[in-house]
């Protein structure tokens, strides 16, 4: 039986495949090297180029190939500044992975995307990664503060409530607090709630809590 074969855009800029294997577990682990020159010195911040050896191997989870896990195991390079006093050396940063995270970028946005609808421990037990792997994942994605002297109006507020462990009211209530300085407040629509709201404002179809602002 001949064997068919096709190329797969892995979506990695920068890099050249080496070898792609299917490991005893059964996942794709791919193999890659930089093809970028050079990196920027993590003292001084300026370009360096001179060679200096690789960084230990990573190995990194990325998006799924015909539904097996994927990994891709790279060396990134080292370079070495000759500006600098002691002249240290700066592994390479890539565009698609960020700094001590064991993924790649592109993974890490499929996972922002599962979550949608979902709760962090649903998507930890579908995608076979840690509870803390998926909170570390929106850690560096998802902004944890507001600058609310940056927002001139705010129309509407939206709050999932589908899997949060506190009760629905107390989140009601933290919304009412937040939004103090507002001068109306409208909700119009509501998840199935079994607590203190009126059931003119319930929607058992929903599970997203909106909330109509005005300004003072």
């Amino acid at each position: 039986m001949t064997a068919t074969t096709f190329p797969v855009e892995i979506d990695l800029p920068g890099v050249e495949i080496k070898r792609v294997q299917i490991n005893r577990e059964g996942s794709y682990e791919i193999r890659v090297s930089s093809t970028l020159a050079g990196c920027t010195c993590h003292q001084c911040g300026q370009p360096i180029t001179k060679p200096h050896g690789h960084d230990r191997e990573i190995r990194l989870r990325h998006l799924p190939i015909f539904g097996k896990e994927t990994y891709i195991v790279i060396r990134l390079p080292r370079f070495q500044c000759l500006d600098c006093p002691n002249k240290p050396t700066t592994t390479q940063q890539v565009p698609w992975h960020i700094r001590r995270s064991p993924h790649t970028t592109a993974y890490e946005m499929h996972i922002i995307l599962t979550l949608i609808g979902r709760t962090v421990e649903e998507v930890s037990v579908q995608e076979g990664i840690g509870y803390e792997a998926v909170m570390g994942i929106i850690g560096r994605h998802i902004q944890s503060e507001v600058d609310w002297d940056k927002i001139a109006k705010l129309e509407q507020v939206g709050l999932p409530l589908h899997g949060f462990l506190i009760k629905k009211v107390q989140i009601f209530q933290a919304i009412m607090c937040v939004m103090s300085n507002f001068s109306m407040l409208q909700v119009v629509t509501t998840c199935s709630i079994r607590t203190e709201f009126q059931p003119s404002i319930i929607d058992s179809s929903c599970n997203l809590l909106k909330i109509n602002t005005k300004f003072l």
